[in-house]
């Protein structure tokens, strides 16, 4: 078998494999890891609550005893049927348990591997990959047509419907966790019940937080060379009473990030293969990915790392004069902002 993209999991989830005897969950999303493996396990046995159809293992108990996996795997269920192996991977090393394993395979067992993120040279990943009866499913945030998507099902088994001026909004604020995202969507369809329909209210107040929200818009102000929208979201975001440290770490974020993918679309990659190369490096809400894009495309890389430095050192005078910090952040989004009149020069 082959790597499976986050995109092409579910389709793959949607019902038993006869075929596949390994499972490998992993990637950046530890949301859609749990939830993806969790569904795994339920298409393997009838039922996934009964310790006699479920082992769970660590990565440190097959470290200590690798024959351990081997023989929980074909062991016969006491009462027939199909039995499931479940291995929630940390640190130690996991080959010693699977290499036998992979040799001769499972009849009447599947085992399940709970990863974090795995670079392309893991030995697991690989593992995984190569053999006939495996899977190695890549779970990373979701894009927006993943969340459109999951929205969309949601809504529609809760027999409701949703605007799409909310939709678009929903799609904006998730998409980081998808154990969150599931939260949010959940909450919401419970706060908008009784209407039987989500409008734009129902996700300001369920899901928006309007104090992230407004610190976006003051970034994306400032990169813009909007100066006045700079003034008018920072005195919205300090009334709000938020940290003009933490904020100018944010801008900082953002500046940093900006100027990987502009170096990397110097380099010859374009802007969304770019964003995406620095965010695996430094990760950010889906959302901020589309600003991250357009900043990275029309600012240089000269005055990408002039806003790195000027951020930095707004960070430090914040530090040392703590009850300047509203205005020492307030100049420095002002002059990134009339860098952003002319950002390409």
């Amino acid at each position: 078998m082959v790597a499976i993209r986050s995109g092409e999991a579910d389709r793959l989830l949607a019902s038993r494999q006869d075929h596949i005897r390994f499972y490998l969950f992993f990637g950046t999303d530890t949301g859609l890891i749990s939830e993806r493996a969790r569904k795994a396990l339920r298409l393997s046995v009838d039922d996934p609550k009964d310790p006699f159809q479920v082992v769970e293992m660590t990565s440190e108990e097959l470290a200590g005893d690798p024959q351990k996996l081997l023989d929980e795997a074909n062991t016969v269920g006491l009462f027939g049927g199909k039995r499931a192996v479940f291995v929630t991977a940390g640190s130690a090393n996991l080959m010693p348990a699977f290499e036998p394993l992979f040799d001769v395979p499972p009849v009447d067992s599947t085992v399940i591997v709970e990863a974090g993120a795995l670079r392309g040279d893991s030995a697991l990943r690989k593992l995984f990959t190569q053999h006939r009866q495996a899977v190695a499913i890549e779970c990373n945030p979701d894009r927006e047509e993943d969340l459109i998507r999951l929205i969309d099902t949601e809504v529609a088994q809760a027999q409701m419907t949703i605007n799409p001026d909310a939709r678009e909004l929903l799609v904006s604020l998730l998409g980081a966790d998808r154990l969150t995202t599931r939260s949010e969507i959940d909450k919401l369809l419970l706060y908008a019940h009784q209407k039987g329909v989500v409008d734009l209210d129902a996700v300001l107040e369920s899901c928006a937080d309007a104090s992230a929200l407004v610190i976006d818009e003051a970034i994306d102000g400032a990169f813009a060379g909007n100066h006045a929208a700079v003034s008018e979201t920072l005195e919205r975001v300090f009334a709000a009473g938020n940290d003009p440290g933490g904020f100018l770490i944010q801008a900082l974020r953002h500046a940093v990030i900006a100027h990987r993918a502009r170096l990397e679309i110097d380099s010859g990659t374009p802007a969304d293969r770019a964003v995406e190369t620095a965010t695996r490096i430094m990760p950010v809400p889906f959302p901020r990915r589309a600003p991250l894009a357009v900043h990275a495309r029309q600012w240089s890389a000269p005055k990408l790392a002039r806003a790195v430095t000027t951020l930095g050192d707004a960070i430090k005078r914040s530090r040392l004069e703590a009850h300047l910090a509203p205005e020492i952040a307030t100049r420095a989004l002002w002059s990134i902002a009339l860098a952003g009149r002319n950002p390409g020069r």
